[in-house]
């Protein structure tokens, strides 16, 4: 028997869909014949929806099926006297919460169409449901617009997606609204702290009925909720109104530390606000989705700040949430206790996010974010299935609410096994066909570098392409590299490096440190790199490797930092764990600026002498400036295991003090979606990639400069390789 399972069953004389993933021990419930609504969800024994006595509470009694589970809304919320304008129509919906307003729509308790549901490994278990207006006239009365609604829940490694398409199948622009009121089950029983933590910007006033007064600001909620607040002291059928922080991961939690386990609920960004709500009925509370604030047709303020929008005739809305369980996670409660602890005590190290931001200015919780694209949409196609395309590339972009819609490798069956694992509709025999596919808009690269001048030589001849992502390093040669670029230019194609490290969250922080001279004129930067790679088979038919596949991170980490150098020394000796012929195993290289600064990377491969021996394997780095220090620790020697990167920091700006910014988000694999973010925003708006293959080329000549050091035994200007 499989780990997952879906099936009909009868209970309560309906009809409901039964989600299981043995694995994680999580069971999802949902009725597609009131508003296809998921009305209970259990993981590790924890009831994480609040689930109604009996299903024919929803049907029967007054408002229940916007009263539990997970109502879908369209609109969400209130309108004002159930009217309102867009495009020059004047709507008129009816008054289902009298005597003066429409309330949540009528998706909630209408019947939906179940499509299908199975159960596959790799894929999970899912159902898909479907509604749409034009099959019921009553809607179409005050609503025309042939708009349909597909939703999947899928069941997936311990973690339950809800899936929405929404396309406008009519020929008119119809006006978006579009949300869910999720239920969370929590205990308000004396003793137990429930903290809420939100990543929010801004909150908007609001009445008891959630109706916008004015527009937002930054306030003791909006700064203390990023860090945590107790649920317990919430007012009953209270209701805050916050535009959700896009910079920052999209996860809102609620731990129960005495019960042991955390509720996370992830959002993608075409949600960009939240409601939170505190029933009176029933120990729940809600953190309510919304893609605009409520009544925003209505509202005086631009729509692009209260997300009052249309959807164009045969336009698809994607919008994704994801729901799950973290056991024994008490981190919002310990950070609560420490930060108590620091404030009461006195103690001169600060941890908390908005704490720093109120003293020196940065909100780390952004700074660490990638800009994300006004469209996401783009169609991607993936050429490549191996580690870093399947578990990297893919499930970031899936996480950021990309589009990827092909993929392609060497072998057909990897490709498809992969688009299977990551649902991507289209597998190409050859990554040929792939990339003369008209559909594809963003040619996402993840072959071996000395593959890549092959593929973009095939790809600038196709009009459709708009945008490639290369690997690092760009080519094998600096002179590949060149023609890549050159090629790209020339066809008008926006190239980009997926050099990474630059999205690392502490290599992010410090380079907003340094911005801001919190450390004043930097003095001596060092990363010390002990770590055993896996150095995959092409490598073998060339002899430079360490410095050009992974020194390279460093390497283009210092000019993100602090641009080019003037001289370069590099030394390098052979690794003795590496078989096959080769100049760098353990590498050495220093990079000198015109302000006297130096900064030195150590890549050690060997690390560890094997077998009968103790381990100790680490990635650190430090920054030394004339008004302060900062010292950090890159987490992915640990992958696959979920381990942040670290940064601790000190500056005469807030004497006497150790500032250590948090966060959840991890370079492998969250910093993929900042390398294909800035390629996306780029080719939106026309201007160069944040990591263009332009300025690729001279991360490549440093290179070039670190190697003819070694073999020249001395030190190089940079100006010679350029």
């Amino acid at each position: 028997m499989g780990r997952y399972s879906a099936e009909l069953r009868n209970q309560d004389g309906f009809s409901i869909i039964v989600l299981k993933d043995s694995a994680s021990d999580s069971i999802a419930k949902l009725i597609p014949a009131v508003g296809n609504n998921l009305f209970s969800f259990q993981q590790g024994g924890h009831e994480v929806i609040r689930t109604p006595i009996s299903l024919q509470t929803l049907q029967n009694e007054t408002f229940a099926c916007s009263k539990y589970g997970t109502p879908i809304l369209f609109p969400p919320n209130r309108v004002r006297n159930g009217t309102y304008s867009f495009n020059g129509r004047t709507y008129q919906l009816p008054i289902n919460e009298p005597p003066h307003f429409h309330l949540h729509g009528e998706l909630i308790s209408r019947g939906w169409h179940l499509v299908e549901f199975g159960a596959l490994d790799g894929i999970g278990a899912w159902a898909k449901s479907r509604f749409s207006f034009s099959e019921h006239p009553d809607m179409m009365d005050y609503y025309p617009h042939a708009i349909s609604f597909t939703i999947t829940y899928r069941l997936l490694d311990g973690k339950l997606h809800m899936e929405s398409s929404i396309v406008n199948e009519g020929a008119d622009e119809a006006p978006f609204a579009y949300g869910l009121h999720p239920y969370f089950s929590v205990p308000y029983e004396s003793g137990n702290n429930v903290m809420l933590q939100v990543p929010a910007k801004d909150e908007w006033p609001v009445t008891n009925q959630a109706f916008v007064i004015e527009q937002p600001s930054v306030t003791g909620l909006s700064l203390s909720i990023r860090d945590g607040i107790d649920l317990v002291n919430y007012p009953v059928l209270g209701c805050s109104l916050l535009t959700m922080d896009q910079a920052a991961k999209p996860i809102c939690r609620i731990a129960i530390p005495q019960r042991g386990y955390t509720i996370a609920y992830q959002l993608d960004d075409s949600f960009p606000y939240v409601l939170l709500f505190r029933p009176d009925w029933d120990d729940a509370f809600s953190i309510e989705p919304y893609t605009y604030v409520t009544d925003a047709f209505n509202l005086p303020y631009p729509s692009e700040r209260t997300g009052a929008q249309g959807i164009r005739p045969g336009e698809e809305r994607r919008l994704t949430t994801t729901l799950w369980t973290e056991q024994s996670n008490l981190k919002i409660e310990e950070d609560r206790i420490m930060q108590q602890s620091t404030d009461s005590n006195n103690s001169n190290t600060s941890n908390s996010n908005s704490g720093i931001a109120e003293k020196l200015g940065i909100d780390f919780s952004t700074v660490i974010k990638p800009e994300m694209p006004q469209r996401k949409d783009y169609r991607i196609g993936c050429i490549g299935s191996g580690f870093i395309m399947r578990d990297c590339h893919l499930v970031a972009y899936r996480d950021a609410g990309f589009n990827p819609v092909a993929i392609a490798s060497r072998t057909y069956d990897n490709a498809k096994e992969v688009a299977e694992l990551r649902g991507i509709p289209k597998v190409h025999r050859t990554w040929e066909e792939l990339v003369r596919d008209p559909e594809i808009e963003i040619l996402d690269i993840a072959f071996p570098p000395d593959r890549q001048l092959e593929v973009v030589r095939e790809a600038v001849k196709q009009p459709h392409i708009r945008g490639i992502l290369c690997q690092k390093p760009l080519a094998m040669n600096s002179r590949e590299a060149r023609e890549i670029v050159d090629l790209c230019e020339a066809a008008g194609i926006k190239v980009a490096v997926n050099s990474n490290m630059r999205y690392d969250q502490s290599i992010r922080a410090l380079k907003a440190i340094l911005d801001r001279g919190l450390l004043g004129q930097p003095v001596l930067a060092t990363i010390e790199m002990r770590a055993i790679p896996h150095w995959q088979a092409f490598l073998q038919q060339y002899d430079q490797i360490e410095i050009l596949n992974m020194g390279i991170h460093h390497i283009d980490s210092f000019r993100y930092l602090f641009g080019d150098p003037e001289k370069v020394t590099a030394v390098a000796r052979r690794d003795p764990r590496t078989q096959f012929p080769h100049i760098d195993g353990i590498s050495q290289y220093t990079f000198q600026y015109a302000s006297e600064l130096m900064a030195t990377s150590l890549d050690d491969v060997w690390a560890w002498p094997g077998e009968g021996t103790e381990k100790d394997i680490y990635i650190k780095w430090r920054v030394e400036g004339l008004d302060g220090m900062a010292t950090g620790t890159i987490g992915w020697p640990t992958y696959p295991e979920r381990t942040p990167s670290t940064l601790a920091f000190t500056t005469r700006q807030a004497s006497g003090e150790w500032h250590r910014p948090q966060w959840d988000s991890v370079w492998f694999p969250d910093a993929f979606q900042g390398t294909m973010a800035q390629l996306l925003r780029a080719v939106e708006s026309g201007s160069e990639p944040e990591i263009g293959g332009r300025d690729n080329l001279r991360t490549m000549a440093a290179i070039d400069a670190c190697y003819k050091s070694i073999a020249e035994g001395r030190t190089v200007q940079f100006k010679e390789v350029l």
